[in-house]
């Protein structure tokens, strides 16, 4: 029994360890695309294939600018700020007027208000929590995980999503929906 148990951690472990290559689409700084195979590194870099077996082709994150991966259909795009020389790799979740990017934050144990209201309370377990961005003259802001008073600004351009978002027909956690609406609906 202890083999059995042993032989079936090691084995996930390995399956763990191990990266696979996602179809998908990478778009280099030279205007061209690529359709292939990806393997995504946490460092930046990518790993792509034209076919499964086909020897793999290293880019830098200093030669391509988005990666399309449709597992998932999740496209990131490296997003320059005037703020900030150092372009981030973000989702690119929204194309349009004001594009909208996410950012996927992982935690553990967190604190919260106790039931009864008095106090707090410490949480174990994790969370994955999406922190929204919106690209504005070439500036990255951060909206973070719901929309606050002081980002109603950017859609003035809009009266009818602010008088939408005023009479609760969207909630101010619905990030995405108010900017595809924005993106779809408002003349400007």
């Amino acid at each position: 029994m202890k083999i059995i148990f042993s032989l079936i951690i090691i084995l996930s472990f390995l399956k763990v360890q191990s990266q696979e290559y996602d179809r998908g689409r990478i778009y280099l700084n030279d205007s061209t695309s690529k359709r292939g195979y990806i393997m995504l590194k946490k460092s930046g870099k990518v790993k792509y294939k034209l076919h499964k077996k086909s020897k793999a082709t290293k880019y830098e994150k200093s030669e391509y600018y988005g990666v399309d991966l449709d597992t998932g259909r999740k496209r990131y795009r490296y997003v320059t700020d005037k703020n900030n020389p150092e372009p981030r790799l973000l989702n690119y979740e929204l194309a349009g007027r004001l594009p909208l990017y996410s950012k996927d934050i992982n935690g553990a144990n967190q604190v919260m208000p106790n039931e009864s209201g008095t106090g707090t309370r410490f949480v174990n377990g994790s969370y994955i929590t999406t922190v929204y961005f919106i690209k504005v003259n070439d500036e990255l802001i951060r909206i973070g995980v719901r929309l606050k008073n002081k980002h109603l600004k950017y859609f003035e351009l809009c009266p009818v999503l602010l008088s939408k978002i005023e009479a609760n027909e969207f909630k101010r956690d619905q990030v995405k929906q108010i900017v595809a609406f924005y993106n779809k609906s408002c003349v400007w």
